[in-house]
C-alpha cells in the first residue's frame, strides 16, 4: 500500500468528520475507477463492546473500529485483503478483490466473527447511526497477515473439492496425508508448506500430497502458526493430525506414530478425502499464495538456525 492511500484515509477522515452532522451522511466523494470506497461499520451491541479493533489493508494496519463507528478506507482497487483484528488475534477477513469504481459496505459481526456486506440503503441508516472511527496517523505493519491469508476460505475463496483417488507414493516420492477429527466443526484452517498451498480443512476431513523424497515444511494458523518439518523417504506413507484446541482457538500439527497404525486405522475411517480444485487457479489465490509461500519459506530458514521451533515428522512416523 502506498503512502498515497494514507493521504486519502486521513484527508477523507477529515471531510467525513467534519461535514457529517448525526443525522446525515458524511460527504465522500465517489471512488474513481482505479479505487475501492470501503465503509467498516460496527454496531452498538454489547457483544465486544469494550474491546477496539484494528483494520487492516493487505500488509499495513490503517485504521481502528470500536462499538457505534464506521471507518471509511479509499483504497487502490486490485487484490485487496481486508481484516479486522484485536489483542494480536485476526477476528474477521475478507477478499475485495478488482472492484475498481465500488463502493463496499461491511457490517462486522463481532459474534460471527465475520463480514457481511450490506445493500446501500441498510448500510446509509447503519453510517447515520454511527460515529466516524479513527485512521493511524503512521501506517504501521499488520501482524496477523499471514494467519489471515492462510486460511483462504474465511476470504471467500472456495477451492477444495471431494478427492478424485487416492494419492500413491513411488520409488521417487512419498505421501504425508494431514487430517481433522471433529472439533472446530465450523471452522476451515488451510495447510501449507514450502512449495504450495497443501489445501483447506474442515471437520473430519484429510488432504494428502506427494513429495519428493526429502525434507518439506508445512504451516498453519489460526490464532497463532503451527509448523512442521517433515523427512519423507520415497515409497513410504505419513500422517499428521490438525487438531484444533478448542475456545484457546489454536491449531497443532501432531506427527502419527507408526505403532498407532490401529487408532489411526480407526480415525481416518471417519474422514472425507478432498483436494484443491479448479477454483484454486486463479489471479487472487496466486498472488496470496505467492505470499504465503515467500512466509513459510522465510519461517523455515528461522527453524533450520535453531530459532523456531516445529514438529518432526520423521522416521517414527513411517508407514509402509
Amino acid at each position: 500500500m502506498s503512502i498515497l492511500l494514507r493521504l486519502l484515509c486521513i484527508a477523507l477522515w477529515v471531510l467525513a468528520g467534519s461535514t457529517a452532522l448525526a443525522d446525515e451522511q458524511p460527504a465522500v466523494d465517489p471512488p474513481g475507477p482505479d479505487e475501492t470506497l470501503i465503509y467498516v461499520i460496527r454496531e452498538g451491541k454489547l457483544v465486544g463492546g469494550a474491546y477496539g479493533h484494528w483494520i487492516a489493508i493487505n500488509d499495513e494496519t490503517v485504521g481502528s473500529l470500536r462499538n457505534d463507528q464506521h471507518t471509511i478506507l479509499r483504497v487502490p482497487a486490485g487484490v485487496i485483503t481486508l481484516n479486522i483484528a484485536s489483542g494480536g488475534t485476526p477476528a474477521a477477513a475478507i477478499a475485495l478483490d478488482y472492484r475498481g469504481g465500488d463502493t463496499v459496505y461491511l457490517l462486522y459481526e463481532v459474534g460471527a466473527a465475520e463480514f457481511v456486506e450490506l445493500d446501500e440503503k441498510r448500510a446509509h441508516k447503519l453510517i447515520r447511526k454511527t460515529d466516524p472511527g479513527e485512521l493511524v496517523n503512521e501506517l504501521t505493519p499488520n501482524n496477523e497477515q499471514f494467519v489471515v491469508l492462510m486460511n483462504l476460505s474465511r476470504l471467500g475463496f472456495d477451492v477444495m473439492e471431494p478427492a478424485s483417488g487416492t494419492v500413491e507414493p513411488d520409488a521417487e516420492h512419498g505421501v504425508v496425508t494431514i487430517f481433522r477429527q471433529k472439533d472446530g466443526k465450523k471452522l476451515e484452517f488451510g495447510i501449507w508448506s514450502d512449495s504450495g498451498f497443501i489445501g483447506t480443512l474442515g471437520a473430519r476431513e484429510a488432504v494428502s500430497v506427494k513429495l519428493p523424497a526429502g525434507s518439506h515444511f508445512f504451516m498453519a494458523g489460526n490464532l497463532g502458526v503451527t509448523q512442521m518439518r517433515a523427512d519423507v523417504e520415497a515409497g513410504k506413507r505419513y500422517y499428521a493430525w490438525l487438531d484444533y484446541g478448542g475456545w484457546i482457538g489454536r491449531v497443532r500439527l501432531t506427527p502419527f506414530a507408526a505403532a498407532e497404525a490401529d487408532k489411526l486405522d480407526k480415525l481416518l475411517s471417519k474422514v472425507s478425502y478432498v483436494a484443491v480444485g479448479p477454483a484454486a487457479d486463479s489471479e487472487g489465490v496466486r498472488v496470496r499464495e505467492q505470499a504465503v509461500v515467500e512466509y513459510v519459506r522465510k519461517v523455515a530458514e528461522q527453524a533450520s538456525r535453531g530459532e523456531v521451533g516445529y514438529n518432526l515428522l520423521g522416521p517414527d512416523n513411517a508407514f509402509p
